[in-house]
Formats: C-alpha cells, structure tokens, sequence
C-alpha cells in the first residue's frame, strides 16, 4: 500500500504517524499546521497535503447555584446553571438543558461541548439544610379582655417573630409572648422561626376561640350610704357557678355594715372572669342627746335637728332645742346630725303636781264680838303657787271649837318659796 508521512507544527503526534490516520496532542491555543505526504511505492510519485488546525482553549464550564452556599432549605429546590455559549450539555441524570432543578442532596456533574466538539466538565456539592421544627404551646380558648401565655421551644440560634389577630402582644421574650385579646369571636396567633446560621425558616400558628366576659352587677336592697348600726344588702343579679365577695364569702349576696370598697368577682360556665365593685359608705350617728330641766322647760344637749316625744309618740312640731311639758308624762328627745342620722335621750319623767303653801298668823288676834276684823296672814313656805296661776284662796280659822267664816276672798299679798 502506500506510505503515509505526518508532520506537524503546534502539536505532537501520539500515534500512527505512518498510517492514515493518526492521533495528535495539541500543546496550545491558537493555530496549528498538519502535513501529510503520500507516496506511492511502485511509481515513487507522491502528493503532499496541508491544512491548517484552529485549536481553542480547554472548555472549563463552571456550574454557578442560585445559593451562594450551594444549599438550601427542606422543602425548597435550587437552580444551577452550567454557563451560556455550550453546544451540548449533559448533566449526571442526562439531562441536556443549560439549567438544573436540584431538590436534593448530592454531588452533581455537567459535561460540555462547543461547535468544534471540545469539551468540558465541572462537578459541585449542593447541601439541603433542615427547617427549625416549632410547635406553639397554649390554650385554645381565651376570655375576651384575659391574658393568655403561648411558648416555643427555645434555640440560641433561632430568631422568633410573633403576629397576633384580634389581640395585642403586651409582653415579648423571643420563645414566649403574653396576649391580651380583644372582643371578638376568635383570634389567631402566628410564628415564623428562623434559623439564623442557615436561614431557614419555619411557620406555625393557633387559633383562639374567644368569649366574652361576664359582667355582673352588684344591686342593694336599702341605700349604701347609710347611718351607723344599720346595714345594706349587696347582690348579684345573675346565677354564676362560681362568685366571690371581697370578705371570702361565696354567696349571691351579703350584708354590710361598714365602709369601704366591696368587690365582686364572678366566674361563668366558660371560665371567663367579670368584677364589679360598690363603695358603701357608713355615716356616723349624733352623739345621744341629754335632757335636762330648767324650771317648767326642757333642755336639750346641742344637734343639728330635734324631736320631741311624748311617751315615744312624736309631738307635732315641737323641733326646737327646748320644750315646755303641758302634763305629767315620760318625755324623749330624737335629736339629727348633718348626715340624717338619729339618736334618741333616755326617758325623762315630768310631773306637775298640785300647789302648795304653808301660812303663819299672828299668835293673839283680838276682835268684838259681831264685828269684822282683819287677819295678817304670811305664806311661809309654797310649792308650784305660781306655776299653778292661782290668784285668790280661801282661809277656814277656827278657834274654841267655833268656826268663823271670812267674809270675802283674800288676795294673796305676797309669796314666800
């Protein structure tokens, strides 16, 4: 057959340099030139053949991942992308498209090829990260206007961020948060945790059932402003499985005889919490009157407003601080201080009694027979003469058994107590 005769500049020749087909190794970029001699053995004629060679650059694709930590999160996916300007790409599940979808974990390999059938190939390492697992733990049921805790678990390398529906958050540790719900029939709480080294994140939430709060009334039989050694009756007006009075007790009503501020607090079927309160106030009573007696009148001690009783009957408008007995009777005053509160004296008994006098006459009295004659009369001692009204008396003299008659009325001259 014929000989074959290869040469080359820009490259070596690995083989077959003296047959028809060889192999070459080219050693740079750029041009290169091939020559091939042919000679035909029987006739020595030969032909020389030359063509040049353009030799590009090793292909060097560089897979580039939408992470730039070529990882991302459980659940999520990330995109690689092999470079532009390839003919041909083909990625380890064969794949032939420029991008690849990663959902996994692994070791994931492309290979290229340009026009001229260079190739090459790049290989990188896509990690998938956990989400935070988080769970939120609280009551699913609230009362509204009540303060509800909800915890997380906590982790060091977690970042908390709490949203609330229908509430306000008036307290917030990081893991923890306390809530004080508004009024309205459900409410929600939502978490997102973050995992600040990887950044992956995890959301949760709970719905809060809502209900409105009782709201009880303290009533009152009587009045709450009151005078000293009476009482009022507090009560609720509703039935409510639970209540409690500020004094422990547990009844739907009690009695008060003092001041101050009483507090109700009732519970409902659902749990929820209602107060009310009431002041009652207690007025002080007058200090208890005395009587006393001032010659036919009675005295009594100083108050803002008086009374007078007869046998503990009222008399008609006898309400000054003094009252002047018509007859012999038990006699009260009720005296009134600013407040309206009372207090009433003892029993003072008054008597009017009968008059009474006593007269002195002279130890001779001379007179004629048949004839008038006067009589010097001295009172030496009386009781009540003048009380009495009494202007005129009669006088009986007897004397050796024989009575003598005035014969006129005497006056009474004058009056010795």
């Amino acid at each position: 057959g014929n000989k074959y005769e290869w040469s080359i500049v820009g490259g070596e020749i690995t083989r077959g340099s003296t047959t028809n087909k060889i192999e070459t190794l080219w050693l740079k970029s750029g041009s290169a030139t091939l020559m091939l001699v042919e000679t035909i053995p029987v006739s020595g004629c030969n032909d020389t053949t030359t063509f040049e060679v353009n030799i590009s650059e090793e292909l060097k694709p560089k897979i580039e991942s939408s992470k730039p930590d070529n990882s991302f999160c459980e659940g999520d996916s990330i995109i690689l992308d092999a470079g532009i300007g390839y003919a041909v790409y083909k990625w380890n599940d064969n794949s032939n498209l420029r991008y690849f979808i990663v959902k996994d974990a692994g070791i994931y390999h492309v290979t290229v090829w340009d026009n001229y059938g260079c190739k090459g190939s790049d290989t990188i390492i896509i990690k998938r990260m956990p989400r935070p697992i988080i769970n939120i733990n609280g009551d699913s049921f609230a009362c509204h206007g009540s303060i509800s805790l909800f915890i997380s678990q906590y982790d060091e390398q977690y970042s908390y961020n709490w949203e609330v529906i229908n509430g306000e958050i008036i307290e917030n540790k990081n893991n923890e948060i306390q809530i004080k719900w508004g009024k309205s029939r459900s409410g929600n709480v939502f978490l997102s945790v973050t995992n600040i080294v990887s950044g992956c994140s995890a959301d949760t939430s709970i719905q809060v059932q809502l209900s409105p709060s009782p709201v009880p009334k303290i009533n009152y039989i009587g009045s709450i402003e009151f005078c000293d050694g009476d009482s009022v009756v507090l009560y609720v007006d509703s039935q409510y499985p639970e209540i409690l009075w500020d004094d422990g007790q547990t009844g739907d009503s009690i009695i008060v005889r003092n001041s101050g501020k009483h507090y109700l607090t009732v519970i409902d079927d659902n749990g929820c919490i209602g107060k009310d309160s009431v002041t009652v106030r207690v007025n002080p009573l007058p200090e208890k009157p005395v009587i006393i007696l001032s010659n036919d009148t009675l005295l009594s001690s100083k108050a803002d407003k008086y009374q007078w009783l007869k046998n503990n009957e009222p008399l008609q408008d006898e309400n000054l601080d003094f009252f002047v007995p018509k007859e012999s009777a038990s006699y009260s005053v009720k005296v009134y201080n600013e407040f309206g509160c009372d207090n009433i004296s003892d029993q003072f008994y008054y008597e009017i009694s009968r008059p009474y006098a006593e007269f002195a006459l002279a130890d001779t009295i001379f007179a004629n027979i048949g004839t008038d004659f006067v009589v010097p009369v001295n009172i030496i001692k009386s009781k009540d003469l003048q009380k009495s009204g009494a202007k005129h008396f009669r006088l009986v003299l007897a004397t050796n058994s024989t009575i003598m008659k005035p014969v006129r009325d005497f006056k009474i001259l004058k009056t010795q107590n």
